[in-house]
């Protein structure tokens, strides 16, 4: 009895010390790790200065000292700074940006100063050391898993270390990272270091990797008062997430983890509940969201967890991305049909498939190349009991993308519940991923092609690729250009900018831009008054690099002697109709159309006082109102738009100032462009500076085009019903 009285005595007295001065009860450490906060008197106090130097004897240096905040200190539990230094080491065999982070040194600030030097001295309370996450796991989600190329175990660098200012009473948060370049792409790497101020402890909480190159952001995710730590591992059009939440550990050190929220357990029993989860880890983010949100609508309160809440709301994280994805306008119809397949909008995604022979053709390509992500989310939607003819459609076009017609046949009659006329319904979409149906149309279209040309002082014949049939290239006396495709017509619409689907061999791409039947391309240059120059050349190769396709052209003359312009327009024959729309002087239409003057002519002085400052419109009216401006219906409105272009004579006199020279600093003409009730649509003066108006064009479209000159090619715009500007 009276040892059971001490020992609740003793026990007692150590919970007082506890509290009162833990620092006195130090040989509790020595049976207990992690009892006590560490303590900062092993060493003695010393500036950042002797820190240096005894790191640079350990070859080694320091880098920027990271406040973490106020403390009290590890010592005597007065009001402290807790500090944190990165310890920096540079990298064997390296050349650049060699310093790496191989420690973290946590220190306070001491009250007292450096007796000789009168420097702030600093007590070391804590160091982890630090090494990199191996390059295995750095490339892993960029790295197929059938790759002979996994990564070695070799780690890689952390050069950079910041806090997150989260206001949060759990301690301090702060990433270490670096960044790797990997063909094209650089992704980011690092680890999650978290700090316990009551603790005095550094701790390693994960180590992250992201193929965006971004690094994890602290956001709230599921609603609660705590962020969530959002790691993006996003490959393409392929979205995906890692979310961690902050959970208690039974650890006095540091008391709290990172916990994902994961999607391989069911956190209700509903077979619904379970059903929409098996669709989200097919990627069907969308169509599973929408079964979770029909099925906690039903639910009472009490039955949704927090967990399921959890699972929800990383659902809706990825959804969202794949809705905006399927919205979004494409380049190509196989990037617009791949989003709307990856959000689960199949029946969208069939209408753009047949929506032209171009589309079909890049779809079969994509199909052709899926690796299993389309497969998984048709097999996914099966096994969750449910038919529908549109996925069972893409699983037919699937297979006879791969393995043919027949084998596509085969798969559709095993399906339960599919019917004779569906089957033949199928079978009918099939038949527009064979070549014979795409080629044949394409290859028949007359050559339709816009592009930038470059004067060539030399080439090499093996960069470029010719039909057999075409003589070999020789780098003779004729003038030779590179032309950079903006577009070309496929036959059934205008293709820009994402050539990567095209064929490759030399014959079929000659044959798909149609230059058999017109090699011919116009090159075509204007002056500084805005008339134009043409000179007529030949195509003699082609090249596709990536998305770039480019043509070898030659010519008996050069543009202009001793003159070439950087980039020049260059056309073919049939790529465009010229329009020439009416012309009238500006100050007969401003008598005309009195309310279009109104706001046109208030919005025309403002352009030209920011930019040539003149004082009134009054003070230019009778100059403005010879000038001369083109009508045209650019916008599919009613009344035509109006198209002023300033000549540079014009601006020069238009710049002088009372007793001064004209200033003559404007050489391209400037153009600016009204709708038909005034408003400014597009202005070379401002918004649009650097682009220089130079025609308009009919592409066969439903409103004209503007070709306008930019600093490195020339565009073709078109104007925007939905943004409401011309792009």
């Amino acid at each position: 009895m009276m040892l059971l009285s001490s020992g609740i005595a003793g026990s007692g007295w150590l919970a007082l010390q506890l509290i009162v001065n833990p620092q006195s009860l130090g040989w509790v450490s020595r049976w207990v790790p992690g009892w006590l906060p560490s303590k900062g008197t092993e060493q003695p106090s010393k500036s950042i200065h002797a820190i240096r130097a005894e790191l640079r004897t350990q070859g080694k240096t320091v880098g920027e000292l990271l406040e973490l905040g106020k403390n009290v200190s590890a010592n005597d539990r007065t009001t402290v700074f807790d500090l944190l230094l990165p310890v920096l080491e540079q990298r064997p065999n390296c050349q650049t940006d060699c310093d790496q982070i191989v420690e973290l040194r946590l220190y306070q600030t001491v009250a007292e100063t450096g007796s000789a030097t009168n420097e702030p001295l600093y007590s070391l309370v804590d160091q982890i050391a630090i090494a990199g996450p191996e390059e295995s796991f750095a490339i892993a989600p960029l790295v197929n898993a059938k790759s002979d190329n996994q990564g070695s175990s070799r780690a890689l660098p952390l050069t950079s270390v910041t806090r997150y200012e989260l206001s949060s009473s759990q301690g301090v948060w702060l990433n270490l990272s670096g960044k790797r370049d990997r063909g094209n792409e650089t992704l980011a790497y690092g680890q999650i270091i978290h700090y316990n101020p009551g603790r005095f402890h550094l701790s390693k909480k994960l180590q992250w990797t992201s193929p965006t190159g971004e690094e994890p952001i602290w956001k709230q995710v599921t609603g609660g008062s705590t962020p969530e730590l959002i790691i993006n591992h996003t490959i393409g059009m392929e979205p995906q997430f890692e979310i961690y939440q902050i959970k208690p550990l039974n650890f006095l050190p540091s008391p709290i983890q990172l916990e994902s929220i994961s999607l391989a357990e069911s956190a209700l029993p509903q077979s619904t509940y379970r059903s929409a989860l098996l669709l989200a880890r097919a990627g069907l983010w969308s169509t599973s969201l929408k079964w979770l949100e029909s099925l906690k609508g039903k639910l009472p309160t009490k039955d949704w967890s927090s967990v399921a809440q959890a699972q929800f709301d990383l659902v809706r994280w990825h959804a969202q991305v794949t809705q905006v994805q399927a919205e979004s306008s494409w380049a190509s119809p196989s990037q617009q049909v791949l989003a709307n397949l990856i959000d689960g909008r199949w029946e969208r995604a069939l209408q753009v498939f047949q929506s032209s022979v171009i589309a079909s053709h890049e779809t079969a390509e994509v199909l052709k190349a899926d690796v299993g992500r389309l497969e998984n989310r048709i097999k996914a939607f099966e096994q969750t009991g449910s038919n529908k003819l549109e996925v069972n459609a893409w699983g037919a076009l699937l297979v006879a993308a791969q393995k043919g017609q027949p084998a596509a046949i085969a798969w559709l009659k095993k399906l339960p519940k599919i019917t004779t006329a569906e089957v033949a319904q199928i079978t009918a979409l099939t038949k527009r991923l064979d070549p014979a149906f795409t080629d044949n149309l394409l290859d028949s279209n007359a050559s339709r092609i816009i592009g930038t040309v470059q004067p060539l002082a030399q080439f090499n014949p093996s960069d470029w690729s010719l039909p057999p049939n075409k003589e070999p290239l020789q780098a003779d006396q004729q003038t030779w250009y590179q032309m950079t495709v903006t577009a070309f017509h496929t036959g059934d619409r205008w293709q820009s900018n994402a050539f990567s689907n095209l064929p490759t061999g030399a014959t079929a791409l000659w044959n798909r831009l149609g230059l058999d039947a017109a090699p011919t391309v116009q090159i075509v240059e204007w002056q500084s008054q805005g008339e134009a120059q043409t000179l007529l050349a030949t195509i003699k190769a082609v090249r596709l690099q990536g998305d770039r396709l480019q043509l070898l052209v030659s010519g008996n003359t050069a543009l202009v002697a001793g003159n070439t312009p950087s980039h020049t327009l260059a056309i073919t024959e049939s790529a465009l109709q010229w329009l020439s729309p009416d012309v009238v002087s500006l100050g007969d239409w401003m008598q005309q159309q009195p309310k279009w003057t109104a706001k046109a002519i208030s919005a025309l002085t403002q352009e030209l006082q920011q930019t040539i400052a003149i004082s009134a419109w009054n003070d230019i009216e009778p100059l403005a109102s010879n000038w001369t401006i083109q009508l045209a219906n650019l916008t599919g409105g009613t009344q035509p738009d109006v198209i002023l272009t300033l000549q540079p004579d014009d601006l020069n006199t238009l710049s002088l100032s009372p007793g001064r020279s004209p200033k003559s600093g404007w050489t391209q003409p400037k153009t600016l462009i009204f709708s038909s009730s005034g408003k400014l649509l597009y202005s070379e003066l401002s918004v649009e500076k650097g682009q220089h108006y130079r025609a308009i064009a009919d592409l066969g479209n439903s409103l004209p085009t503007l070709i306008v000159d930019s600093p490195k090619q020339y565009k073709l715009l078109h104007w925007s019903t939905k943004h409401q500007q011309f792009e």
